[in-house]
């Protein structure tokens, strides 16, 4: 198998539809489609159980890190190594996977049994049924991201949008009839949840064996060598879910389960600014990374004038949805949820930052210096933890929205000062302030004056659209306009 050393080369935004659109459809559609289902799901839903279904969901996303001890990782990493010999390959896969299943297992058990301890206290429910729907598919999950890595290092993209796109289609299907016309409520969408983690096992498993790749060897040797390369990377993974996910437990320790139905529902549809991250940055990152390699100093210049564009566009996106905030909320959720209107604008912003630190911490990989991002999460979390315990019995959930800003703003500062240490990109600051200005500016006016009229926000937004790409390059408007007519 040979892999393509120049996709560097040549205009990077075709780049990100060249070699990343079926990534890209299987992103948004896999993430959109949760965003579109929201308002079906608020209808049946009232914000209290909505607040019990996201902080089950939390608890369950905790459980991957120590099922799988993020092993996938170390199998992306490994598999170029032995990619040319299946047989190593196989040994290096079928090593990994079992010790998943054996020690996965030990997990959710451990999980389950301790969960009589804590589930009724926190969240009102009982084990039976909730615990054992919510924390049994992350083993499941966990299987089929081993087999969703080999797809992807593969780059057998079209079958990786299949499986996905099928999976969510699996989940919907489950989920809506029992929540609409058997009145199941959080129940029907933890089965929906569940269902589609044993097609995700199911598939995967069948289809590795098929192909030769699973098989019942192991080895001692390799499990080190993985375990190596993977646990540093924990701390990471454990503070992003501590900085992203932690704020609903503490929101429904010290609030209420409906201020937790209530942050959640703000919280991803101010995801909508992730889609669009994600979506240009994932394929961003290897196109640097390959440039880094290849023809280093140009790309530096290429990042940096990427970085201005991301910051600029997604401000303005961010901007955008500030403005119709009340909008997306009654078009996405019922109205007994808009008051939610407040946090999306809020963690949008942490997608704009977002969009930045992905820039460093990619300077950051190339010089293979992990523990940056570990110390870093660690850092995040800890503040974002340690405000949201102190803020949020005070002044309520929505302080939550900021500390999520706040400790996402420590992270990137903390990647941008070490990537200085190995490379420094000449970012364009005076540009990045003034946007940034601008946009804080013109948002805080529309809140005071409180401009509502349809209009009025379509014409401030297509006024911010061309202040913000003049400031970004002053000929941009000038052709847009020509263009235009």
């Amino acid at each position: 198998m040979s892999v393509k050393q120049d996709i560097h080369d040549g205009n990077w935004l075709l780049s990100v539809f060249k070699h990343g659109k079926w990534y890209l459809i299987s992103s948004l559609f896999s993430k959109g489609i949760n965003i579109l289902m929201l308002r079906l799901y608020t209808e049946y839903l009232t914000p209290a159980e909505y607040g019990i279904l996201d902080s089950l969901n939390s608890v369950a996303l905790l459980l991957p890190i120590f099922i799988s001890l993020y092993l996938d990782s170390a199998f992306g990493r490994f598999f170029h190594e032995f990619k040319n010999d299946f047989a190593k390959l196989k040994k290096l896969f079928s090593t990994i996977y079992l010790f998943v299943i054996g020690f996965g297992v030990i997990i959710v058990l451990s999980t389950l049994l301790t969960s009589k301890f804590w589930i009724s206290d926190l969240l009102e429910v009982p084990v039976y049924p909730y615990a054992l729907l919510a924390f049994i598919p992350p083993l499941f999950f966990q299987v089929g991201n081993l087999g969703l890595v080999f797809l992807r290092q593969s780059l057998l993209s079209r079958q990786t949008t299949i499986v996905e796109v099928s999976s969510v289609l699996i989940n919907i299907l489950i989920a809506v009839p029992l929540l609409v016309w058997v009145d199941l409520g959080v129940i029907a969408k933890l089965w929906g949840r569940f269902a589609m983690g044993v097609f995700l096992f199911i598939y995967y498993t069948f289809y590795l064996s098929k192909i030769g790749l699973l098989s019942y060897t192991f080895s001692k040797s390799i499990l080190k060598q993985s375990l190596y390369y993977s646990v540093p990377l924990i701390p990471n993974i454990a503070g992003g879910w501590i900085a992203g996910l932690s704020d609903r437990l503490v929101i429904a320790k010290y609030s209420t389960l409906e201020a937790v139905g209530l942050y959640s529902i703000g919280f991803t549809l101010g995801k909508l600014l992730y889609l669009v991250q994600d979506a240009i940055t994932q394929v961003v990152t290897p196109v640097s990374m390959s440039g880094l390699i290849y023809d280093k100093e140009n790309t530096k210049r290429r990042m940096a004038e990427t970085s201005l564009l991301l910051w600029g566009g997604m401000l303005f996106v961010n901007f955008t949805m500030f403005i119709f905030s009340k909008e997306i909320i009654s078009i996405f959720a019922d109205e007994s949820y808009s008051d939610a209107y407040m946090v999306i604008p809020i963690i949008g912003f942490t997608y704009v930052l977002g969009s930045q630190y992905r820039v460093f911490s990619t300077i950051i990989s190339f010089h293979k210096k992990n523990w940056v991002i570990s110390s870093g999460g660690i850092i995040q979390a800890i503040i974002n933890l340690g405000l949201n315990l102190f803020l949020v019995p005070i002044y309520g959930y929505i302080v939550a929205a900021f500390t999520t800003v706040v400790s996402t703003m420590f992270y990137l500062i903390w990647l941008y000062i070490w990537s200085l240490k190995w490379d420094k990109l000449y970012l364009d600051f005076g540009k990045i302030i003034l946007l940034l200005l601008v946009f804080l500016t013109v948002s805080y006016l529309i809140y005071v004056l409180d401009i509502t009229h349809f209009l009025n926000k379509i014409l401030l937004v297509f006024i911010l659209f061309f202040v913000a790409i003049f400031i970004v390059d002053s000929s941009l408007p000038g052709k847009i306009l020509r263009k235009m007519t």
